[in-house]
């Protein structure tokens, strides 16, 4: 099939959601080099690194052979800058090994960020909740953009001289753009999703990219009204909610965060507790009370 034809949808098709997904179909077409990507960004880095040095000597545990299982344990005389940095890149790490396990896929990670990308919705959004969910076990806050479109490798290249370095990472596409356009704009430690990405969950020829059986946990969930006048027009996001036994571990990550947060970051969290409340009401589960609440009653 050209890179650019579109498949019929079912002859009859009236759903006003099937409309929706062929207009945003015809709008972001389909190409020989589509992918679903991921966007992960570390939120609040930027402050980091103004507070903080770079420490060379602990960042060079990284590079050591068997280092990896003593930094996720202990990272003792590492300030807030080291801690983060490392802990934020053995997360990625580990989420990209666990999604290989079942399909393939490229990563690509630099300083706070870090992109990933495979053929298949269902993996990226199992990639997006790992990072997710490891991230409030550790404590790192991150905002996760999905988007579908074209995503090529182009050049990956490090030239270590006595005096210069040159390091090359060409890499392009709307699946790039769309995904971190996605993550802008909207507050809170969520995974959303770029309009390209809803005609995955509704035309026929799509269903590949839901996986096999149908989803309770990690499905999508639409967003408030407020929050839809983005310029990416995102409006939807995945229900990255955790199965019951793990409510009070990642609910008090998500309290602690909001503690430890400087008094300009406190909305990030607002929108990140009526969010989670959603995706749980979405679950038939009560809403959690956030210890501010608690001490106002």
């Amino acid at each position: 099939m050209p890179d650019d034809e579109l498949v019929d949808p079912p002859n009859g098709t009236s759903d006003p959601d099937l409309e929706h997904a062929r207009e945003l179909f015809e709008t972001f077409g389909q190409h020989k080099y589509d992918k679903v990507v991921a966007f992960v960004d570390m939120l609040g880095f930027s402050v980091l690194t103004e507070d903080h040095r770079v420490q060379p000597e602990v960042l060079e545990e990284l590079q050591r052979p068997g280092a990896i299982e003593f930094l996720t344990a202990s990272l003792e005389g590492s300030n807030a800058l080291s801690e983060h940095f490392i802990r934020f890149h053995l997360i990625i790490e580990d989420a990209v090994r666990d999604a290989r396990q079942r399909a393939d896929g490229s990563s690509i990670t630099f300083s706070d960020c870090a992109f990933y990308a495979a053929d298949r919705l269902h993996s990226v959004v199992d990639y997006a909740v790992y990072v997710m969910h490891c991230s409030l076990e550790a404590r790192i806050p991150v905002r996760i953009g999905i988007g579908c479109g074209e995503f090529l490798v182009v050049r990956i290249k490090a030239d270590f001289g006595m005096v210069n370095q040159d390091h090359v990472v060409q890499f392009l596409g709307s699946g790039v753009s769309r995904a971190h356009a996605a993550d802008s704009g909207i507050k809170g430690l969520r995974i959303l999703l770029h309009p390209s990405v809803i005609p995955l969950y509704k035309e026929h020829w799509y269903r590949d990219h839901l996986g096999p059986v149908p989803r309770r946990y990690y499905d999508r969930i639409p967003l408030p009204a407020a929050e839809c006048a983005n310029r990416a027009k995102v409006d939807h996001e995945i229900n990255y909610i955790w199965h019951p036994r793990q409510d009070d571990k990642y609910w008090t990550a998500v309290q602690d965060l909001q503690d430890a947060a400087a008094a300009a970051f406190q909305d990030h969290y607002a929108a990140t507790i009526m969010a989670v409340n959603r995706m749980r009401q979405a679950l038939g589960r009560p809403a959690f009370v956030s210890r501010s609440q608690r001490e106002e009653l």
